[in-house]
This record gives structure tokens, sequence and C-alpha cells, in this order.
């Protein structure tokens, strides 16, 4: 079974996280047994962000504390199952 870390190397679409993830020493958490899920914010997602906050990436690297809670925001210690996800209301 491939741990979280190992499908975010996997998606190219979230490589802005996977470096985040190794920026902030996060693999060995991410490939610990959870249960956890992660909503992987997708590239764009973070450009947008970067947008929003009027910030660079570089920037937002300054500043662990505010990327750390910006990668907690999307993890939940509980499993929730892809296709729970993709049937929640809007």
């Amino acid at each position: 079974m491939s741990s979280i870390v190992d499908i975010v190397v996997e998606t190219d679409a979230v490589s802005i996280l996977e470096d985040i993830v190794i920026e902030l020493e996060l693999v060995d958490a991410l490939s610990a047994e959870g249960p956890f899920t992660v909503f992987a914010p997708t590239n764009d997602a973070f450009e947008q962000l970067l947008i929003d906050i009027d910030m660079t990436l570089e920037e937002l690297y300054d500043q662990p504390e505010l990327l750390t809670s910006i990668v907690l925001y999307h993890v939940l210690d509980s499993e929730v199952p892809a296709d729970d996800v993709v049937s929640l209301p809007d």
C-alpha cells in the first residue's frame, strides 16, 4: 500500500506540496501509519494562495510557522475514503 508521501511524489500536480513536505521535514510523519487524511492542495491552489496573500513561495518558506499551519489545515487525524470526499455536497 502506498503512503501519502508516495502518492504525493508520484503526482506532478502536487509537486509544490512535495517540496513543502520535504522542507518542513514531514516525510516521516506522513509516511507513518495513520489513520489520517491529507487533502493535498494542487500547485494551482498554492499559486492562487500566493497571489491572494501577496507573497512568493520563497517568502512563504521564510515563514515556517505559516507554512506549517497551511499544510496542517489540510490534514485530518482520521481516514476519509476518496469516494466519500467526492460525494460530499458543495
